[in-house]
This record gives structure tokens, sequence and C-alpha cells, in this order.
């Protein structure tokens, strides 16, 4: 695509399956250099494995759960280590659930929000990445198809 990031590096989150092993794909191929994050470690370093031979860019994995604290310490850690920061965030993480919201306990529902929007808080009480003031950030959502949107129990298309 030619979009000027080779050697830039970008930060996934959620990037062992789905968008974001998409996304980590592409940028690899642009020359980015990925730090890919999720919880599932041997997934992950599948994944990771599979970027890594997209291009000759670096591809890091760092298993974590990005809703705590120390998960995206972590994450954050290793982009500081391995390449001194970053410069892109795509900020993916998510979990999916075949309840609804009229009937999944809040606590389930409390922990799905908290996996997408917990990045930002936590990273900011850290202090990080301080050579991203400025930087690209980009957030990724996905609702299923037919996804309840009324008591009524009807859905619609959100595409």
């Amino acid at each position: 695509m030619g979009l000027g990031l080779r050697d830039k590096v970008a930060v996934i989150t959620g990037g062992s399956v789905g968008i974001g092993l998409a996304v980590a794909k592409a940028l690899a191929a642009e020359g980015v250099h990925i730090v890919m994050a999720a919880r599932n470690a041997e997934r992950l370093e599948k994944a990771r494995i599979e970027v890594a031979s997209v291009a000759e860019s670096r591809a890091v994995a760092v298993a974590c759960d990005v809703a705590t604290p120390a998960g995206v310490a972590a994450a954050i850690a290793t982009a500081e280590t391995e390449f001194g920061g970053a410069d892109i965030l795509i900020n993916n993480a998510g979990t999916g659930s075949n309840e609804t919201i009229m009937n999944a306990a809040d606590d389930k529902w409390q922990y799905i929000i908290g996996i997408c929007t917990s990045w930002q808080p936590y990273a900011s009480r850290a202090g990080s990445f301080p050579q991203c003031a400025g930087a690209a950030a980009a957030s990724f959502s996905t609702t299923p198809r037919s996804a309840p949107h009324s008591r009524s129990g009807t859905s619609r298309s959100t595409t």
C-alpha cells in the first residue's frame, strides 16, 4: 500500500486472531515492527510467527490481559524494551459472549467493557508511551450482525 510507516512500531491488543491478526499482518507488510498482546500465550506465539513471516519487520508477543493494570504495564514494557516505545496503538482487545445484554450477569458485561476500554486509563496512569505524543491510535469493536437492540428482542443489522 505504501503508507510510509516503515520502521514505525505498533502495539496491537487482541493481536492473536481476527481483526488484530489481520492488522498485524498488514502493518508488518508495510514494514512496521509489531508488539502483539493477547491473553492466550500459545495462540499468540503461533500468530507472532505468522506475522514475522510476512515481511522483514520484527514481531514480538506479550501474553497479557490488557483489562488489568499489570497487563497494560507488560505490553508497555515490552514495547519500550524491544523498540524504545511505540508509534501506533491498535486497541483491538475484546471478547465475545453468546448472551444478550438482557440475560448476561452485570459482572460479565463489566468485564467485556473493561477489556475494550481499560487501555487508555491504565496506560495514562503509567505515564506510558511518552515517545508517542501525537501518535496514531485506533480502537476497534465488533458486534454480531444480529445483536438485539430492543426489549422486544427484534434485531437489526449493524452493517
